[in-house]
């Protein structure tokens, strides 16, 4: 009995031990994915008026967002990727990264033409049409600029993601812009097309 329980006690050791070095490193993940997120002064300067709700499932997440402004237009971007923990966390990244590409170095503005570029290389990054990967996200990106005086223009387009929105002399009545019943990558259709929503806001 002795020599059985000393088994258990020294197995129940390593599994504990093994567990520590896992969280440890998902800790470190987290690190890594919080940094990549926008900075706080960076969203106050672009949208004064705003709060987030970020609320992972587990320690990282496969939900990010997304706020830059180029050319005098502010993008916001919101996504749920594929799955939780540490593969939404990977899908995250790679999404992340791919939004860098499109809207800062290719200048590329224009929501549903974002959609569409990202729906393509992320077929290519995870070499979906040959592995057969249904990894994805749904997405929402809207794009703020000036319009005509005292007012901007919201342009949207999602994907599987509705815009939900009120406007100050109606603060009652919640509006809504639909995304297209598409999801970013995974096995569907490659030439996947994917709509904007033009709506003038006051300032």
């Amino acid at each position: 009995l002795k020599s059985g329980e000393s088994v258990i006690t020294k197995a129940y050791d390593q599994l504990q031990t093994r567990n520590k070095q896992i969280k440890n490193n998902i800790r470190a993940a987290l690190t890594i994915q919080q940094a990549m997120l926008p900075p706080a002064e960076l969203i106050r300067q672009l949208l004064p008026q705003h709060f987030i709700i970020y609320q992972p499932k587990d320690i990282v997440s496969g939900d990010f967002y997304w706020i830059n402004e180029i050319e005098g237009k502010v993008i916001v971007i919101f996504a749920d990727c594929t799955g939780h923990g540490v593969q939404g966390a990977i899908m995250s990244l790679i999404g992340h990264n791919l939004l860098d590409k499109i809207i800062l170095q290719q200048k590329n503005t224009d929501p549903a033409g974002i959609l569409t570029q990202l729906n393509e290389q992320e077929l290519t990054a995870l070499h979906q049409q040959d592995a057969r990967s249904i990894d994805g996200m749904d997405i929402g990106i809207l794009v703020l600029e000036a319009a005509t005086q005292g007012h901007k223009q919201l342009t949207y387009a999602g994907a599987k993601r509705p815009l939900y929105y009120f406007t100050p002399d109606n603060t009652t009545e919640i509006k809504i812009l639909k995304g297209v019943r598409k999801s970013i990558g995974g096995v569907q259709a490659k030439n996947k097309s994917f709509s904007n929503h033009q709506v003038l806001l006051p300032n």
